[in-house]
């Protein structure tokens, strides 16, 4: 029943992510800094200001796996200072918590919106996102301009 479950909710999830950005509302997800590897979580505890966590998975060759890296490299420079963008493997996370998260697709990109202690509650957008929709949202959630 649970294999059902993750198979119906991963084509879900795809056919969500292939939607365009501005058709893809965001949703929350509530996540625990001590369910991040030691690495990541010590630079989200270090970033001041906004943080956004890109989850990929390094054997998807897919185009927009591939693609994201890039994009987000241009958008760490045209932001910097104002946003923290971190990425992180989904095979060097608690597995628990992918589930929970519901980090099904790649790229998945957790905005985190409030830190309360170690609970990052964060809204979720899957896919592949532009630069020009990196920039979209990182207005709408944080205020920011390039």
């Amino acid at each position: 029943m649970k294999r059902l479950f993750i198979a119906i909710f991963t084509t879900i999830a795809f056919f969500a992510a292939a939607a365009p950005a501005s058709a893809r509302p965001p949703t929350i997800a509530i996540i625990s800094t001590g369910e991040l590897d030691p690495a990541l979580a010590a630079r989200v505890a270090a970033a001041r200001g906004p943080v956004v966590l890109t989850f990929y998975d390094r054997k998807d060759t897919g185009s927009e796996c591939v693609q994201q890296p890039a994009v987000e490299q241009d958008v760490a420079r045209r932001f910097s200072g104002k946003v923290t963008l971190l990425q992180a493997d989904v095979a060097d996370q608690d597995q628990e918590m992918i589930e929970r998260a519901r980090i099904a697709v790649c790229p998945t990109h957790l905005f985190v919106l409030e830190r309360h202690g170690d609970t990052l509650v964060t809204k979720r957008i899957w896919g592949y996102l532009s630069e020009a929709d990196f920039q979209e949202v990182l207005h709408e959630f944080y205020g920011v301009q390039p």
